[in-house]
């Protein structure tokens, strides 16, 4: 069921995603800093919210920004979630590659310092949320990620890698007491950043080791006591660390028969067997972070500590609780049950494209107190 289940919220993004697909302004924006002349790309969503989230995407090894905004789908997840994409570029390494200094032997950027100060400037001038800036990256971008995890984590509230990991400098001096959310994405089959880590060398890329220590390693510093898994499409499956200090969480897909290709990505002449979207599960993970989930459903608790996220960007309702104790019911405008659900998870998903348009409600009933009850909106078009 859940295969199915996922199967068609898939595709309800890629078709979403391809039609939300507009047109964007990939103009550099100037940023001064260190006595270099540092760029990015913004993008700003029409009616954003106030105090609204930050996420920064970070290209990969000889990559840009322009591949970056025009691939991974970020603007059009930000248009109806309501949050800020910002694209910042990388600058030549010592062999005229662009590339991040995720403390590599490559360049004596600092790029630290950049992407921070870049943050800090984005937050006061755009007036965003400094509770809910987050970093994510493809490859190098992810490495990147994994730094800013262990050198600025008052500043970047989680973070994300596609096809990275952690660089040996990185790995061998990553004694930060703060914690970090983190996901990461890894195909089994990836040649460039192998799965099972790889040796040091001259530039600092290799010298951490396989993508589950490093899993397990971020697990352990958040303190997370629970492991959950789950089948998230017929290639990837999902761990998914949880009940970490603060609630933080850390969550791994690893994807058979899959290289290093950012999953869901809109460029062509690459090979994506991953069946889910990297951007849209970014976007959710970074959002449970935030203090609110940004959705037209609410979250509420009860003595049990459900919790209910309908997200537009992936197109799923998602439950999270003791559930076994509720009868779920999916309600039309005028109060009569669509469809109605038992289950004995502690996770249960609904895809909303299974519904018709109109004002739809998710009730929640307690089998053996019929006075608990909550009702929210999922689904009003």
């Amino acid at each position: 069921m859940w295969e199915k289940i996922l199967s068609i919220g898939f595709t309800v993004i890629v078709c979403i995603l391809l039609l939300k697909n507009n047109l964007f302004s990939q103009q550099n924006i100037s940023f001064a800093f260190d006595g270099l002349n540092r760029t990015y790309h913004l993008y700003i969503p029409p009616n954003l919210p106030p105090n609204a989230p930050l996420v920064f995407v970070l290209h990969g090894y000889m990559q840009d920004n322009n591949w970056a905004q025009a691939n991974l789908s970020f603007n059009a997840i930000a248009d109806t979630a309501g949050f800020v994409v910002c694209y910042p570029q990388g600058t030549s390494d010592i062999l005229g590659f662009t590339h991040w200094n995720a403390g590599l032997n490559v360049s004596s950027t600092d790029d630290i310092g950049f992407l921070s100060a870049l943050a800090n400037f984005l937050q006061s001038n755009y007036q965003l949320n400094p509770n809910c800036t987050f970093s994510c990256g493809f490859s190098n971008g992810g490495f990147m990620s994994y730094t800013l995890a262990c050198e600025a984590p008052e500043i970047f509230r989680a973070i994300g890698s596609v096809s990275g990991t952690m660089s040996g400098d990185t790995w061998d001096n990553c004694n930060t007491t703060n914690v970090t959310p983190v996901l990461q994405f890894h195909g089994v089959d990836d040649g460039t950043i192998p799965i099972e880590g790889r040796p040091g060398d001259i530039f600092g890329w290799g010298g951490a080791p396989r993508i589950r220590t490093i899993v397990d390693f971020w697990s352990d510093k958040n303190n997370c006591t629970i492991l959950d898994s789950l089948q998230a499409s017929l290639n990837a499956k999902a761990y998914f660390h949880r009940s970490g200090t603060g609630g933080n969480e850390v969550w791994y897909y690893e994807i058979e028969n899959h290289g290093h290709v950012w999953p869901g990505t809109l460029q062509s002449g690459v090979t994506d067997n991953s069946g889910i979207h990297a951007s849209s599960i970014l976007w959710d993970f970074f959002n449970q972070f935030c203090g609110k989930l940004v959705s037209h459903a609410d979250i509420y608790a009860t003595s049990n500590d459900l919790r209910l996220q309908a997200s537009p960007s992936t197109g799923l309702v998602v439950l999270k609780g003791a559930l076994n104790e509720y009868v779920i019911d999916i309600l039309n405008i005028n109060e009569e049950i669509y469809e109605q659900f038992m289950t004995t998870d502690d996770v249960f998903l609904y895809d909303l494209s299974n519904l018709p348009g109109g004002l739809h409600f998710i009730r929640l009933a307690h089998q053996s107190q019929p006075n608990l009850i909550s009702q929210n909106i999922i689904k009003a078009e």
